[in-house]
């Protein structure tokens, strides 16, 4: 059932879902409550995009660390993929993609610069 976050007072909660639609949050809110779950919904930011990254708002859903198995149960059997933490093998894969994400990105920039000419690449010196 969705709760206010007094209700949960200083304990620790876990993350196990971003919803980044309304419809997605919508439904994820009406599994959780019809199976009893206590959780936490709060909108906050998030990166999306593989090339183009961009900030967006999503529904980030949080439970207790004593209902966060049965959350993700709920959620895997309701065709939801949970929120994974970042670390371990996982984290450095991610932190790699992000980095060759940019470096992709600065080497596109600078083909495009010397494309257009602007970086001298292309202007030849007739002396």
């Amino acid at each position: 059932m969705r709760q206010e976050p007094d209700f949960f007072g200083d304990r620790e909660l876990v993350l196990v879902y971003i919803a980044k639609r309304l419809r997605e949050a919508l439904r994820l809110e009406k599994l959780l409550t019809d199976s009893g779950v206590d959780y936490l919904v709060e909108p906050d930011h998030y990166s999306g995009g593989l090339i183009f990254r961009s900030e967006r708002i999503g529904a980030f859903f949080y439970v207790p660390p004593e209902t966060e198995e049965e959350a993700r149960r709920l959620l895997t059997q309701g065709g939801y993929r949970p929120h994974e933490p970042l670390r371990g093998p996982g984290f450095a894969t991610g932190i790699v993609t992000m980095l060759l994400t940019k470096v992709f990105c600065a080497m596109v920039h600078w083909v495009a610069s010397c494309w257009s000419g602007s970086s001298g690449f292309n202007s030849r010196s007739t002396s």
